[in-house]
């Protein structure tokens, strides 16, 4: 099993407990979920579409909106599922060596 498969479990387990979960572990989870998600584009060559719809943007919204007490333990929750999921796809795509240009990746 790849380290990218790993954390995508973790990031499903962290959401399965998000209550249980402190704000420092939520913040370390969010963050290394955007970096190895534009790693794993960056090493596909699928770059950025820097709209609101970027799931990237997403997280840091989310993360961001966190840190102020803006989020809900459910939003949070959804967000570590979408990461996890664009994690285990995109380590999907780098497994079998297709490159995609596809903007859902």
């Amino acid at each position: 099993m790849s380290s990218m498969v790993d954390f995508g479990a973790e990031l499903v387990r962290a959401a399965n407990r998000i209550d249980q979960l402190d704000s420092k572990d939520t913040r370390r989870l969010l963050n290394q979920a955007m970096r190895n998600i534009r790693s794993m584009r960056e090493q596909i060559g699928i770059t950025e579409s820097q709209t609101a719809a970027e799931v990237v943007i997403e997280l840091q919204t989310i993360a961001v909106a966190f840190g102020w007490g803006k989020r809900t333990d459910a939003d949070i929750a959804s967000a570590l599922l979408k990461a996890a999921d664009m994690i285990r796809d995109l380590d999907t795509v780098l497994d079998t060596g297709t490159v995609s240009g596809s903007p859902g990746l």
